[in-house]
Parts: C-alpha cells; sequence; structure tokens
C-alpha cells in the first residue's frame, strides 16, 4: 500500500507542473484514512515523504484513530481508553467514562499528554448511569477476556443516561511477519426499552510481496431483557451475534488459499510456459528491456 501510494504520486507529479500542496494535501488524507491496522505512523512516514514539507494536519491523525478505534494507554493506572466518535467531545479531546475526565491526546504520537474536566453534561450522564456502565464494562471485560484476548472496552452513556454504548476493539499485528488485523465493535443498548444495535467491523491485511485485505463487517438488531444484570445480558446478545461472523471469518479462512489467492494469480503466463530464467539471464531481459524502450519512444 505504501509503496503504490508513492509510486502513484510520482506519477501524478510527472506532468507539466508539479502537483500545489493541496492536491498533495488531497492525497494524504486518501492514503491515511485507509492506513492498514497497525500501520499509521508507517503511513505518516511515507505520507511525510510526499508532502516534502508540507505539515501533516492532525485532524487527519485524528480521523484515523477514532474510525479505528485507537486504544491509548494510561500511565497513571495502566488502563486503555479507546478513541471512539462515541467519546469525542466538542474541544478535540475524548472521555474516560471510568476516570471520570477528559483525555488530551497528541495523535502523532498516539498518547495521552493530559487530562481535563468533562463538560457539566457529560459528568452528569456517567454519574447517572454508574451502576448500569460498571456492570456492562464488567461483563463485556469478561467477555473480551474469553473471546477476543487483548481486546480493551470502553463504555459511554448518552445525555439521559439511559442509553449506554460499549465499544470494543483489538489490534494484533507482527509487521516484521507481513500482516496485522483489528477487529472493532460498538452496541447501544438502551436500558429503558431493552433495545439492541450493533455494528461488527474486521480488516485484515497481508503484505508480503504483495498487499491482500480482507475488509468484513456486519450490523444487527435485537432486544435484550434488561430486567437483570444489564452487562450480564448485554454480554448474552453480543456473544449470539458476534459468534456466527467469526465462524464466518474462520470458513473464509479455511477457504482462503484455494478460492482467494488461486483467483488473485496465473499459475502460468498467458502464453501458457514457464518463464526461461536461464536464458533471461543470458541477455533475455537487457533485450526485452531493449523493446520496452524502443516502443516508449515511438
Amino acid at each position: 500500500l505504501i509503496v503504490n501510494a508513492l509510486t502513484a504520486s510520482r506519477f501524478a507529479a510527472m506532468g507539466d507542473e508539479e502537483l500545489s500542496p493541496s492536491d498533495k494535501l488531497k492525497i494524504a488524507a486518501n492514503f491515511i484514512a485507509h492506513a492498514p491496522p497497525g500501520q499509521s505512523q508507517r503511513v505518516k512516514e511515507t505520507v511525510d515523504t510526499l508532502l516534502d514539507g508540507v505539515p501533516i494536519p492532525p485532524e487527519l491523525m485524528r480521523k484515523l484513530h477514532t474510525t479505528q478505534y485507537l486504544g491509548v494507554k494510561m500511565d497513571d493506572d495502566g488502563r486503555v481508553v479507546l478513541l471512539t466518535p462515541f467519546g469525542e467531545l466538542p474541544d478535540g479531546s475524548f472521555v474516560d467514562p471510568v476516570g471520570n475526565r477528559s483525555l488530551i491526546i497528541d495523535h502523532f504520537a498516539e498518547k495521552c499528554t493530559g487530562f481535563g474536566a468533562l463538560p457539566p453534561d457529560v459528568e452528569a450522564a456517567l454519574g447517572a448511569s454508574a451502576a448500569a456502565r460498571g456492570s456492562v464494562d464488567k461483563a463485556m471485560g469478561e467477555y473480551a477476556k474469553n473471546h477476543l484476548p487483548g481486546a480493551a472496552v470502553t463504555t459511554y452513556a448518552d445525555a439521559s443516561g439511559t442509553k449506554l454504548t460499549c465499544c470494543m476493539a483489538s489490534l494484533n499485528a507482527s509487521l516484521s511477519q507481513y500482516w496485522a488485523g483489528s477487529y472493532r465493535s460498538s452496541w447501544t443498548l438502551d436500558t429503558s426499552s431493552g433495545a439492541l444495535e450493533g455494528s461488527i467491523k474486521c480488516l485484515i491485511h497481508y503484505f508480503e510481496d504483495g498487499n491482500v485485505q480482507l475488509d468484513d463487517g456486519a450490523s444487527f438488531k435485537a432486544s435484550v431483557d434488561v430486567s437483570g444484570d444489564v452487562g450480564a445480558a448485554l454480554a448474552k446478545a453480543v456473544k449470539a451475534h458476534e459468534a456466527p461472523f467469526m465462524e464466518k471469518l474462520e470458513d473464509i479462512y479455511l477457504n482462503l488459499s484455494k478460492d482467494l489467492l488461486g483467483a488473485l494469480r496465473r499459475r502460468l503466463p498467458v502464453t501458457k510456459q514457464k518463464f526461461d530464467w536461464e536464458r533471461a539471464g543470458t541477455g533475455g531481459v537487457a533485450k526485452l528491456g531493449k523493446n520496452l524502450q524502443e516502443m516508449a519512444a515511438k
């Protein structure tokens, strides 16, 4: 992805005029918005090269992090708080529901650099929903531990304190082995009616000698019995919806090599003959290069 991005930008700049700074920013915004999981810093470094001195707007990194539910570790207590659209405040900071505070984020360093007070209405909503949020946080934390190791959970409340949104996200990457994957979901439960809405997003990236991505997701609507333990009821409903989705992913991987990767490449060139590397090594490549140059000159 990064190599393709740089190549495209260089070809785009090969016209009569160099790309303007605004044009470069448009290209950069697209690259950053589509950064693969766990590779935002690598994409940023590539985009810095492309922009050649034009600073990257922090807004681009903020949008990426809220879209991908970036987890930020708190230095004071070791907790991980997710940066999501549900917790974003008008001043650009993010809600830490458990710490009852706002987080000031350096989106280039991907870390929390300070804390602030919450707006009075947000603080009141968190206070009114404390018992239900605590139940959801505990139950969903256990669910994540058992079914999505390494995932972080952050639960918010709306202005009324009756509608809870639980976000869960996990990132697993081994860039030295050329793969990375992210899984994130959000579940909004109306504790007064039991109405539940959820969404899942899964993105997996393999990039050894190529660039293959699996981008999948699903949305759900259900009704939950909230007469008892709200957290346990929500975790049960989430499991019922996520289990079939995860099974589908497993089926995709079982057939990935045979059905998908085999369709992405030819077993033989269009000539139906294997390439003669020995002949190529004795001048064939040079002759091919000369022919291509002659064709380009016509």
